[in-house]
């Protein structure tokens, strides 16, 4: 299942950020805080592909 946010206004720009997203504040294995590019790559497309759509965010800090 392929999640996709709808911040980014339409699927395409989505999928988009979901391929190659930036992480800002990433802690490595030696415990440093650095910047990080996360990358999705399909080897292999299934016969059925699940996205889902996320709508909704829930900010701990502020309870909601």
């Amino acid at each position: 299942m392929i999640i996709l946010d709808v911040v980014h206004k339409d699927l395409y720009s989505a999928w988009e950020y979901t391929l190659a997203e930036n992480l800002e504040d990433f802690k490595n294995d030696i415990g440093e805080i650095t910047q990080a590019i996360k990358t999705t790559t399909l080897v292999r497309v299934p016969t059925i592909l699940f996205f889902q759509i996320q709508r909704v965010k829930y900010y701990l800090e502020l309870g909601f």
